[in-house]
């Protein structure tokens, strides 16, 4: 079974690289703005999901203008 808690950290690192291929910044100015340093960044360019906890990557979110929600539903599949 995977992880939720990872699946959820991935959803957010896809809407984040999204938007970060919108922007024309070097990977300097970037991590600047971001607030990370080259390893984290090139961690989260790398899409790695389990280099970020889910506090992270909503503070990444929003220095990207993007309003980070979360929306718990009930599994279809569960009694």
């Amino acid at each position: 079974m995977s992880d939720p808690a990872i699946a959820v950290r991935k959803q957010a690192l896809t809407a984040i690289l999204a938007r970060i291929a919108q922007l024309d910044l070097k990977n300097t100015d970037l991590g600047e703005l971001l607030g990370l340093t080259r390893t984290r960044l090139d961690r989260l360019l790398d899409g790695d999901a389990r280099a970020f906890n889910l506090d992270a990557l909503v503070r990444i979110a929003a220095r990207l203008d993007l309003d980070a929600r979360i929306q718990l539903l009930r599994n279809p599949g569960s009694k």
